[in-house]
């Protein structure tokens, strides 16, 4: 698979530098490009194994490792019928969107993957009580927001919603540790994101989303659908708006059994932090945009919110499922999960950067072409120019000038090659003839 354009800025930008200066100083801070924890992995990846587009993903694809594991064991936690384990993993595991992001060199799947091992640590907090397990899902926390700086608003609602659960169910001074440790680490937290966090924000690097919380949802149903109309061009939000309302009654019982029940009822810590922590998070989010005008996370920036969806999902439908109906219906959301991930995960593109499928293979297509030409000049469109940079650098393509970055088709000079999209067909076809198109709309060009 080819590069994508996020991939290629960042390791064009970061590959040769250290991040913990970024954790001071404010100027350094252009891009948001820079997710801290992958830059320092693939760095490491690239050290020991050497460069190439393999070993800089590699961390990303390993971390599917605990993803994976995360899920598996969380299933077997929260969950005591095989169906509902089963609902679970179909949900979280068989979605092709996140399945995107462990095959590439940003920090999305390891921020995934961090959120469910802490999620993992917190349920196993509720089982054991051990506070040691506590401690390690709030570092997992941590280190998820350095993957993704904006997953840092899980941490204090995860730690508001942890202290909730436990002065409910435990009382206000069996409580008081948690408590006094969720403080020290939101303190302990701020220090280490507050320069990351601010100089971005000062510089409209956190900007990238909308003004309504319900295309937060929306979009993520329907970038896991992967755009497949299934039931007509409203598929998305059919299932946007039953899975929520399935979601909501699912946390109006629990907690109810929760206040009701209490220790009586399985597993009630958990499902009551999870009800507590999706109350928090919608608040924390719809504040956030009230207070500070901060815009509401779309596509791959809410896909924090694939984890908590899916275990509320799978706990409503447990809750309220008799066991021979559940079977059934746990066997056919399996076979479904199943056959819209073999359906629509595609190796040779992301959903997200889609237009960069054929990216490689035309450069090198390029520098085939033109191996006994000293210089050859490309044009393109911008979405292409980060990973034509890309393999023109590392690929040592020495023959193969880039023109320089800019957002408008630059029609002003003359280039051996152009590659632009269908939509710029217009403004090139009288001074190019066309070599190749993708399924994909990238369109390699060469000078007449």
């Amino acid at each position: 698979m080819s590069m994508t354009h996020d991939e290629s800025g960042t390791y064009l930008f970061w590959h040769d530098q250290s991040i913990l200066p970024f954790l001071y100083e404010p100027s350094l801070w252009t891009s948001a490009n820079n997710h801290l924890l992958n830059t320092q992995l693939f760095q490491i990846s690239e050290y020991i194994l050497g460069f190439s587009d393999f070993s800089i993903r590699l961390p990303n694809v390993l971390s599917w490792l605990i993803y994976g594991f995360s899920c598996l064991v969380i299933s077997h936690i929260v969950y005591n019928r095989i169906p509902s384990q089963v609902i679970f993993l179909s949900l979280i595991l068989l979605n092709p969107y996140a399945f995107d992001f462990f095959s590439i060199c940003r920090g999305y799947g390891l921020s995934l993957a961090l959120l469910s091992a802490a999620l993992l640590l917190i349920f196993l907090y509720y089982k054991r009580g051990e506070l040691t397990h506590l401690i390690s899902a709030y570092i997992c926390l941590l280190f998820s927001a350095l993957a993704i700086l904006s997953h840092a608003i899980l941490l204090p609602v995860f730690a508001i919603s942890i202290v909730i659960v436990d002065v409910i169910t435990v009382g206000l001074y069996k409580a008081r540790w948690v408590g006094l440790i969720s403080f020290l680490f939101l303190c302990l937290s701020c220090i280490i994101l507050y320069t990351p966090i601010m100089a971005l924000s000062a510089g409209g690097e956190l900007a990238y989303g909308n003004q309504s919380l319900w295309t937060s949802w929306t979009t993520l149903v329907q970038d896991s659908l992967m755009g497949k109309p299934y039931v007509g061009n409203h598929t998305d939000t059919i299932l946007a708006v039953t899975i929520l309302v399935i979601i909501s009654i699912g946390i109006i019982l629990r907690l109810a059994c929760m206040f009701k029940y209490g220790s009586t009822f399985n597993n009630y810590r958990i499902h009551g932090f999870l009800a507590v922590s999706f109350v928090t998070l919608l608040s924390a989010l719809f504040l956030s945009h009230l207070i500070l005008g901060n815009e509401y996370p779309i596509n791959r920036k809410s896909l924090f919110l694939l984890p908590i969806g899916a275990l509320l999902l799978s706990s409503a439908i447990d809750l309220a499922s008799g066991r021979k109906i559940y079977v059934g219906f746990s066997i056919v959301v399996f076979f479904l999960s199943l056959l819209h991930f073999v359906n629509t995960t595609n190796l040779n593109h992301t959903r997200e950067w889609w237009y960069d499928s054929h990216t490689k293979q035309y450069i090198y297509k390029i520098a085939n072409l033109s191996s006994n030409d000293n210089h050859i000049s490309i044009g393109c469109h911008w979405l292409f120019h980060p990973t034509l940079s890309y393999y023109q650098q590392m690929g040592e393509l020495k023959n193969l000038q880039i023109q320089p970055y800019l957002k408008d088709i630059d029609l002003f000079n003359s280039y051996d090659y152009f590659i632009s999209t269908s939509q710029e067909i217009h403004l090139l076809e009288s001074e190019y003839d066309v070599v190749k198109k993708s399924s994909t709309d990238a369109i390699l060009w060469r000078k007449k």
